[in-house]
């Protein structure tokens, strides 16, 4: 829908509705009595547009509004209770502005979603603390350096992301998160995560990925011991397999490019719920750990880009494997014993290996293809051969 620029006197008064979406409209101004007669409005959209303030005393006038989205304007400033009169508010969008400033009494008591990412924002300034409903925050791609003293009493909260800032301690920062599922610290400036991390026991799902993080405490996952989806990759992790041996409940684990050279026999013991594992872009030799071990439910093991030449001991006990990828390493040839059991394999990648064409090998990728499993990269020798 295109409009022009601005929201005039009563622009909607003769349409009500209950949802109003205005996409790219390429407004600039809302007038304060645009949305008169809007009883019913609950869901209102303007993203996209050319607003550089927030319309706060429009938004007043629709006393059921609980879904706001204003991503992607030109708004700079969230004024001290610009929206904290509009009560009915739960959830509201402000990502994609270039907020730069947020007022300690910004927001609704009420909200419980609330997502800023892609802004300026160098402090939450407060805004956020005894928001005692919130249960999703995502400040994303921002500027913050710390959170401390930013998210107190937030005891409802279940979802948290603060990946793409310049976060460097969160020392004390998540005390009061005890209800907290999902944690993405991703692409930060974390050294050291052990003790801003301890109090958060009902964690399921933790981003830890490229940050400086070289050890973790040992004990910190016998504490938070619940987590199911770990991704610590592209950390350079000095001893990655003491962290995690009381992880039991994993189900997808990811330690791309974390400097591993050897794994730990026991570094996966006892995780019988895994399904996705990724170890590629490593320096690993060897993949015994994961291949002697019963993984029931693994569907998905990355290994591209190490320096395997072998498997030893073939994936009979990953027979539901479905997706597997040893692109880029150093195996020369394969044998039928190796994938006998794993007839559930649906895309197996295999370029970039120096294939010494034996008859093991092609045998194996036809059977393979008999499986209907897609070859990716498949050899030349291989693609090139006489088909009787």
């Amino acid at each position: 829908m295109s409009i022009q620029s601005n929201c005039p006197h009563h622009a909607f008064s003769t349409i009500p509705v209950k949802r109003l979406v205005l996409n790219g409209s390429n407004i600039r101004q809302i007038h304060d009595d645009a949305f008169d007669g809007q009883d019913t409005l609950g869901f209102l959209i303007l993203a996209k547009d050319r607003l550089t303030d927030i319309p706060t005393e429009a938004l007043k006038r629709l006393p059921h509004l609980r879904t706001l989205s204003l991503s992607g304007n030109f708004i700079m400033k969230i004024a001290n209770e610009s929206l904290a009169e509009i009560v009915s508010l739960k959830s509201l969008t402000l990502s994609e502005n270039r907020i730069s400033h947020i007022e300690k009494n910004a927001f609704p008591e009420n909200l419980d979603t609330l997502i800023l990412y892609e802004n300026l924002i160098t402090t939450m300034n407060g805004s956020v603390n005894d928001l005692s409903n919130l249960e999703h925050l995502s400040v994303g791609n921002n500027r913050l350096t710390s959170v401390k003293n930013e998210l107190n009493g937030l005891t409802k909260l279940r979802f948290l992301s603060l990946a793409g800032n310049n976060i460097f301690d969160i020392d004390d920062s998540f005390d009061d998160l005890i209800n907290l599922n999902y944690l993405n610290l991703a692409y930060n400036s974390l050294e050291n995560v052990d003790d801003g991390l301890y109090s958060l026991k009902k964690l399921k799902t933790l981003n830890l990925s490229y940050n400086y993080i070289t050890d973790i405490d040992e004990d910190l996952f016998k504490n938070v011991n619940e987590i199911q989806n770990l991704d610590l990759s592209g950390n350079y992790l000095n001893d990655a397999c003491k962290t995690l041996r009381p992880l039991k409940d994993m189900q997808q684990l990811i330690l791309s490019n974390t400097n591993l050279q050897t794994i730990d026999y026991e570094c996966f013991k006892g995780m019988k719920n895994l399904e996705v594992l990724d170890l590629s872009q490593n320096e690993l030799t060897s993949i015994d750990a994961v291949t002697d071990h019963m993984f029931p439910k693994l569907s998905y093991l990355l290994l591209q880009n190490n320096r395997l030449h072998l498997f030893r001991h073939g994936l009979k006990n990953l027979r539901n494997l479905e997706v597997l990828d040893i692109s880029y390493n150093d195996i020369v040839t394969l044998k039928g014993y190796h994938f006998m059991h794993n007839t559930h394999l649906k895309k197996f990648m295999i370029e970039g290996n120096p294939w010494e064409c034996s008859d093991h090998l092609i045998s194996l990728l036809e059977i393979l293809e008999m499986w209907t499993t897609e070859l990716v990269g498949a050899p030349p020798c291989y693609l090139s051969r006489e088909i009787f």
